[in-house]
């Protein structure tokens, strides 16, 4: 019976257009954000990046939902809401951002290695740059998913689900 209820939450989840959303949002934001990291921060070529946001397009696809749901939980154990200080906000959503993007990003990089010819290859010290970058830049990556999602969700005209838990979203 706990596999039976399993099954319809996530069944019900994968339905859910905010799942989709996130997701979508995800894609979206990633590619102006990552982009700007890689190349402007730490001198990929257009080459290298442009691999890199590609070879994680079917990722962000993949595990945009799941990060919606991640960020979701970070705020609601952080408690983080409209009442607490901006500050804490902006600390909580970098710190959800920060933690599900770079074990992605390192997974991503290590995939695409695999097809990009070696000398186009990004080297160790380019990759662990970009790592500091994104915990760095964290805010700006985590404001960029938000206002995507919030764009994507007014276009679609779907209700946002953290409006009803008195989060900030």
């Amino acid at each position: 019976m706990v596999y039976f209820s399993i099954y319809i939450r996530l069944k019900r989840t994968l339905l859910s257009q905010n799942f989709w959303i996130n997701a979508l949002a995800l894609v979206i934001s990633s590619i102006p954000y990552g982009m700007s990291i890689e190349m402007g921060f730490w001198h990929w070529t257009f080459i290298q990046s442009i691999s890199s946001r590609i070879g994680g397009i079917p990722a962000d696809l993949a595990l945009g939902g799941p990060y919606g749901i991640w960020r979701l939980f970070v705020l609601k154990k952080m408690k983080s809401g409209k009442d607490r200080n901006w500050l804490w906000n902006w600390f909580v959503g970098s710190l959800a951002f920060a933690s599900f993007q770079i074990p992605i990003y390192l997974t991503v990089i290590f995939v695409t290695w695999l097809w990009v010819p070696f000398d186009k290859r990004a080297t160790p010290d380019q990759i662990l740059g970009a790592c500091i970058s994104i915990i760095v830049t964290s805010p700006i990556g985590d404001k960029l998913f938000e206002w995507c999602r919030i764009l994507l969700q007014k276009c679609f005209r779907i209700q946002n689900s953290a409006i009803k838990n008195n989060l900030k979203t």
